[in-house]
C-alpha cells in the first residue's frame, strides 16, 4: 500500500459506550468542551473519501515503521494516518486527530490536519490471523501471520521486497519496506516464517507490510 510514498486486529474487546455515528458527511457532535467528539472507526470505515472526520485511538504502528505515517486502533477497527515526517508518534500513545478521508491505491486513510497526543496506554497486541483472512476486514490493523514461503523473494526496490506465504488457507503477499534491514538470500521456498505488520492494500492486492524483523521457523 501507499507506494506513492511506499513510504506509503479482529480483537474481541470489552464493550464501551460510544456516540452514535451521524450520516456520512455529517459533522461530529461537539463535546462539553466544544471539541468534536471522535467518531468510532467502525463508522469512519463506512464513510467515503473526502469526508472530514475526527478520530481517536491508540497508535499500533509507529511513525517510521512503514513510512512517515502511522496506524491507530480504537477497538475492533484501525485506520492508517498518512502523516508527514513532521509528526512522530510511538506505539501505545493515545492520539486525537482531525482530517479528511482519502483513497490511496484502494486503502482508506486519513490525511490529517491536526494530530494531538492525549496520553499513553498498553499497545494493542497483534491480531493473529490466517493468511486468507487478510483483506478489507483487517485493513490497517496490526496483525501477526505465519506461513510457508511459496515462491522466491521478489526484488521490488526501491520500494522493498515481496514474499508470498501460505498457511494452508490461501496465499498472502508480505511486503518488507526498503528501509528495513533485510537479507533476501536468507529466505527460501519451503521455509516457514512469522510476520508482524500492518494489514494493507495496494490496488487489488491485500498484503501485510512488515513492521518488525521476519522470523524464520517461528
Amino acid at each position: 500500500m501507499l507506494r506513492t510514498l511506499r513510504i506509503i486486529p479482529l480483537l474481541v474487546l470489552a464493550a464501551c459506550t460510544r456516540p452514535s455515528p451521524g450520516r456520512d458527511g455529517d459533522p461530529p457532535a461537539a463535546s462539553a468542551t466544544g471539541e468534536a467528539r471522535p467518531t468510532p472507526l467502525t463508522a469512519v470505515r463506512q464513510m467515503t473519501p473526502g469526508t472530514e472526520v475526527t478520530v481517536g485511538g491508540v497508535v499500533t504502528v509507529a511513525s517510521g515503521a512503514v513510512d512517515a505515517g502511522f496506524a491507530v486502533q480504537d477497538g475492533p477497527q484501525g485506520i492508517y494516518v498518512a502523516a508527514d515526517s513532521g509528526t512522530r508518534v510511538s506505539a501505545g500513545q493515545m492520539v486525537r486527530l482531525s482530517g479528511r478521508l482519502a483513497d490511496q491505491h484502494g486503502m482508506l486513510v486519513v490525511n490529517p490536519d491536526s494530530v494531538r497526543v492525549t496520553g499513553r496506554t498498553e499497545p494493542f497486541p497483534a491480531y493473529q490471523a490466517r493468511t486468507k483472512r487478510i483483506g478489507e476486514v483487517t485493513e490497517s490493523l496490526l496483525v501477526g501471520v505465519r506461513g510457508r514461503v511459496t515462491a522466491p523473494v521478489v526484488d521490488d526496490r526501491p520500494y522493498g521486497w515481496k514474499i508470498t506465504i501460505d498457511d494452508g488457507s490461501g496465499p498472502l503477499q508480505v511486503f518488507v519496506p526498503a528501509h528495513h534491514a533485510f537479507d533476501p538470500s536468507a529466505y527460501q521456498v519451503g521455509q516457514t516464517i512469522g510476520v508482524e505488520g500492518m494489514s494493507a492494500q495496494y490496488d487489488s492486492t491485500y498484503e501485510v507490510v512488515a513492521t518488525a524483523p521476519l522470523r524464520i521457523n517461528p
